[in-house]
């Protein structure tokens, strides 16, 4: 089938779902990852929600099922970040602009998810301790017998905690005084010889020690403590990841979405309904509604 040619950023379980969608209309999308593909669902300790796996499925195995359900497609992830996302009127042609080459597309799925929200903090340290304090717990899955602390006690602090304290001692710092995570995460916390949770605690300080740990001082009911850690991971939130988006973009937009040129799909435009089965379901539309629109404009022969 000859059609214009369409891109999908990221590489998570929406960008996914909608290219091997693409594959199956017989079309060849460009899909651009900055990572690996899976995209965030690695960092998950369990899925439990999504259909298929009564058992659950952590979120290693299932990126690693999806990954193979791309090979097995034929789709060809293009691991490089899109930096700059345009659009040229005349020639009705998305241009996505990469650290090693531009490319061109007649329609664009936007599935880039989120990023982390960075605590304020961490603006004032110096580079060498900012950029150990990680946003990501999959870097860390395969460490063991070391300290850990998490910044951040809702859903996503607590899953972190319990993937990480299966063979390592977790410490949760919590603002508030309860967390509002799932009663389950919450549970599982609690049963654990190897999580504890400071609430009604501040992040004050990180300095690194003269044998290379992270030492953290922290405020509690006007009491400082001192912790120190092997690794920090901050879990305070997350926003749309839309770095490669510009205002001159933003501003014609919505011209092209009403069009059926570009589309946003997945966590990046879902706010706090993140889930797989939400994200996949995102992506094959998205990738259904692309088609018919080729196919409206004769695009597709």
């Amino acid at each position: 089938m000859t059609c214009e040619k369409v891109a999908i950023i990221g590489a998570g379980p929406t960008g996914i779902a909608s290219a091997v969608q693409l594959k199956r209309y017989g079309l060849e999308p460009f899909l651009f990852e900055s990572d690996q593909a899976g995209g965030l669902v690695r960092n998950a300790w369990k899925i439990e929600n999504y259909p298929g796996f009564p058992d659950g499925i952590s979120g290693i195995e299932l990126a690693g099922i999806m990954q193979k359900q791309l090979r097995k497609a034929g789709v060809l992830p293009i691991f490089q970040r899109v930096k700059k996302l345009t659009y040229h009127h005349d020639s009705e042609q998305f241009i996505l602009q990469t650290d090693i080459n531009n490319y061109r597309a007649g329609a664009v799925i936007v599935a880039a998810g989120t990023k982390a929200i960075r605590p304020n903090f961490v603006n004032r340290l110096p580079e060498q301790i900012n950029k150990r304090i990680l946003s990501e717990v999959y870097p860390l899955l395969s460490i063991a017998e070391k300290r850990i602390i998490i910044i951040g006690a809702g859903d996503v602090g607590l899953d972190y905690t319990v993937n990480l304290a299966r063979a390592n001692d977790v410490i949760v710092i919590n603002r508030s005084e309860c967390s509002q995570a799932l009663p389950l995460l919450k549970n599982l916390a609690d049963k654990s010889g190897r999580i504890s949770i400071m609430s009604n605690t501040e992040v004050r300080d990180v300095v690194e020690t003269s044998e290379g740990r992270l030492e953290m001082s922290l405020e509690r009911e006007g009491e400082l403590y001192q912790i120190e850690a092997d690794y920090i991971v901050a879990a305070i939130g997350r926003e749309p990841a839309d770095d490669f988006i510009d205002d001159e973009f933003r501003r014609y937009e919505n011209d092209l979405i009403e069009c059926g040129r570009l589309y946003y799909a997945g966590d990046i435009s879902n706010g706090i309904y993140r889930q797989v089965g939400i994200a996949v379901g995102d992506g094959l539309m998205a990738a259904m509604r692309v088609f018919r629109k080729l196919k409206e404009r004769k695009q597709c022969i």
